[in-house]
């Protein structure tokens, strides 16, 4: 229910940040995070890769894989110190959210020793150690016993329990049948339920031995863990169940623990005063896991109507965690009651707007407190965006609006303006979209439902400039379909119609480019539902689909 706030910042930022013009150069902003937890406070995963002997060029096989939660999207440059002549990193650009960055080795190792890295991000840094075998002997040669099955006489050694890191006391121990002596690096591969083995070194003699392997990460969740470990061709398998998790969870919801706002609570399906709530009302919130165990969240009752659910919490990853509360009971009346789910001494607050019916059949209702939460495909909860029509108007050239406001969770943060008339429906564009030099100040037809599917239109946005030098906007409408029935965010929407925009941008008068598409699905009482954006040639697609529709 934004419209035009997502799609014209996408159709102008793909020319300029493209790089389709040589002219125009932009600086990147450093991203800014930390390689550790945000829930422990320790090193994140570390994942070492390829084989390391003295006096030889390491290769594209030989890398190292870091874990860096992202607050700040933005440039990165991640290195390691040089040790023993080698040294890894890597440079690019990384989103916000936990991201996995593979870091390339240059160098070769000078002798065979056990090599300690530190390596650094933002302002946090963690350590490494990789084994570099003596170049004096060659690949070894040799079968894991058991393979392909279970590692022959299998043992484990330490203790394993979920949120607890590995240390040098994890590892494991199983037979292997040496036919050459020689070098051997043989591992788990990617880590599974967090964890991951490995060891290297040499084999001096042939026959049955016994070779360990070192556990590096830190358990997530009382599953159990199935290792595949592969040498030298050959396959074994062996799991590892972790302790932890059995009693009573402890966490707090985002927004707790004290009493505040739930962040990035969505609130689904409607809720009107008389008619008793289904299985579609329920209220998603979040919280952040630090014990695993089980759990009971429950709201009370109020206005005759209560939230809750229980269950088991059996993994610390991803934080936050999404719980789905489902509703029970009749609402009483309409207006908006504010809920406090709660366990133990953590809680925050939501609230529910209960209607009294509503049978309007406009594609973009106006109505007074209509109000929407649409979310980012594949999004965080921050994500997450609620839309209501405010009782405040406009007068824009002569035309009055209704106010739609915008709250991204943290207040609100933006409005844009609507009106209706004839079966068309207009948006007043007033701002610059952080993009142009001066302000845009004109009417946008979003829809034009008095067409029929193929029917088109245009509008222009002439004499603007960006960075001093001209700039027009041109964006073609269509009709694609209507009376489409569609399934968004699990909600199932009748008398869609389907609009498509088509952006030209004229920059410099070298003529109007093609720069991105957007198909906007509008349900008609509901508003819009779904939001497709995709620049042009085609890199990337962006998608906000409508969570939630209360309309009076």
């Amino acid at each position: 229910m934004k419209i035009f706030k997502h799609l014209f910042f996408v159709a102008l930022t793909l020319v300029f940040f493209g790089g389709c013009q040589k002219e125009l150069n932009f600086d990147g902003e450093a991203s800014r995070g930390s390689l550790k937890s945000t829930l422990t406070g320790d090193c994140n995963p570390i994942n070492i890769n390829g084989y390391y002997q003295e006096d030889s060029l390491l290769n594209a096989d030989n890398w190292v894989e870091v874990q860096i939660n992202t607050n700040f999207a933005g440039n990165f440059d991640i290195k390691s110190d040089t040790v023993n002549g080698f040294s890894f990193s890597r440079a690019g650009f990384v989103q916000a959210g936990l991201n996995t960055i593979r870091l390339l080795s240059s160098g070769k190792p000078d002798t065979a020793i056990a090599t300690t890295f530190t390596v650094f991000y933002d302002t946090t840094f963690c350590e490494f150690t990789i084994n570099v075998v003596a170049s004096t002997a060659g690949a070894a040669h040799y079968v894991l016993g058991g393979s392909p099955g279970a590692c022959a006489s299998f043992t484990k050694y330490g203790t394993y329990t979920v949120g607890t890191p590995l240390d040098a006391a994890d590892s494991v121990t199983f037979l292997v049948n040496v036919t050459t002596p020689g070098n051997y690096n043989i591992t788990t591969g990617s880590f599974v339920n967090g964890m991951k083995f490995s060891g290297a070194g040499t084999f001096a003699n042939i026959g049955i031995q016994q070779v360990a392997l070192y556990g590096t990460g830190t358990p997530t969740n009382n599953t159990t863990a199935n290792f595949v470990v592969t040498g030298d061709g050959t396959t074994c398998t062996f799991s590892i169940t972790p302790g932890g998790g059995t009693g009573t969870a402890s966490f707090t919801f985002t927004g707790g623990p004290a009493p505040g706002t739930c962040s990035g609570a969505v609130v689904n399906g409607t809720y009107t005063a008389g008619n008793t709530v289904t299985a579609s009302n329920t209220v998603n919130v979040f919280v952040n896991v630090t014990a695993l165990g089980t759990y009971g969240i429950t709201t009370g009752a109020v206005n005759g109507v209560t939230f809750s659910k229980s269950g088991t919490f059996t993994s610390l990853t991803p934080n936050p965690q999404m719980v789905t509360l489902i509703a029970s009971g009749t609402p009483t009346a309409a207006g908006t009651f504010n809920y406090t789910p709660s366990s133990g001494s953590t809680s925050c607050v939501f609230s529910v707007i209960f209607n009294t019916g509503s049978t309007n059949a406009d594609y973009i209702p106006q109505t007074i407190r209509s109000n929407w939460s649409d979310k980012l495909v594949g999004g965080m909860a921050s994500d997450t965006s609620y839309i209501e029509v405010s009782p405040r108007t406009t007068v824009q050239g002569g035309n009055t609006y209704s106010v739609f406001t915008i709250d991204d969770g943290s207040g609100l943060m933006d409005s844009t303006y609507h009106r209706k008339g004839a079966g068309k429906y207009y948006e007043y564009i007033y701002n610059d979209f952080g993009v142009f030099d001066n302000p845009v100040n004109q009417e946008l037809l979003l829809i034009d439902s008095t067409l029929a599917a193929n029917g088109t239109w245009s509008t222009s946005f002439l004499g603007n400039t960006i960075g001093g030098s001209s700039a027009d906007l041109r964006i073609d409408a269509k009709i694609i379909a209507k009376g489409l029935t569609k399934v968004v965010a699990g909600n199932t929407y009748t008398n869609v119609i389907e609009v498509r925009f088509t952006y030209y941008l004229n920059f410099m008068g070298f003529g109007y480019q093609h720069v991105a598409d957007e198909e906007f699905f509008y349900a008609k009482g509901k508003g819009l539902i779904d939001d497709i954006q995709t620049d042009f040639p085609v890199t990337t697609t962006t998608e906000y689909q409508t969570t939630r529709v209360q309309i009076f």
